[in-house]
């Protein structure tokens, strides 16, 4: 017959074993115990993990760290999402990023300035774009001259159009200044690039519209989201 004795020593050693078990069970699991799973490339202090896409890996980036109390980035921040009103990208160009030289417009003719290719961030935005330059028309009398501003993506649009002109009258002093700056909005539904460009009409009978292409020569594209 099993004695109580054997049979209460057989009960404490379940017991503390079970204990044991439980003990060993909530112990946290180190990478000793499981190195492929808990590997670290790269570790540095105050870093922090990214995935690597591996279910079972990560890699300490040494351009996001915390510190406990900042926690601080380096290098660039692209959004991906914007709301409508917010200021999603600026480009301010000279003549020189816009290839632009001075150009002389004949009687008669019409001459595309420049064609500057701008690829929106987003494809849910406006496209605000400014052109300036100064320019001078040449003689007297009733002539008249156009600017026109296009966007072009799978069509050309005009977005805006400006004009200066003398009816049967000579114009005096202002033959120049008033058909810049140009202004206009693009509504944009893509990420393709889009075709900017500026072209002024001479619509005399014989002069010569002279526009600049200088330090007086810009183009301002604003990208807003909507």
């Amino acid at each position: 017959m099993t004695s109580y004795r054997r049979i209460n020593s057989r009960t404490l050693n379940r017991d503390i074993r079970q204990q044991d078990n439980m003990v060993n069970f909530m112990k946290p699991i180190s990478n000793a115990i499981y190195p492929n799973y808990f590997s670290v490339p790269d570790a540095s202090n105050n870093s922090l993990l990214v995935s690597t896409g591996s279910e079972y890996s990560a890699t300490a980036s040494s351009k996001l760290t915390f510190d406990g109390t900042t926690f601080a980035v380096s290098g660039a921040i692209t959004a991906t999402q914007f709301m409508p009103g917010q200021l999603v990208n600026i480009e301010m160009l000279s003549y020189a990023d816009l290839g632009q030289s001075t150009r002389d417009v004949s009687a008669g003719n019409t001459i595309s300035l420049f064609s500057y290719s701008y690829t929106p961030k987003i494809a849910n935005s406006y496209l605000i774009v400014e052109y300036q330059s100064a320019y001078f028309l040449n003689g007297s009398g009733a002539d008249s001259i156009d600017g026109y501003l296009y966007v072009t993506d799978v069509s050309k649009n005009t977005i805006s159009h400006t004009y200066q002109q003398w009816a049967n009258s000579a114009g005096g002093g202002t033959r120049s200044g008033t058909m810049f700056p140009i202004v206009g909005r693009y509504t944009n539904e893509s990420v393709t690039a889009k075709s900017i460009s500026v072209e002024v009409q001479n619509v005399t009978i014989g002069d010569t519209v002279e526009v600049a292409g200088d330090m007086s020569t810009w183009l301002k594209i604003t990208e807003i989201a909507r």
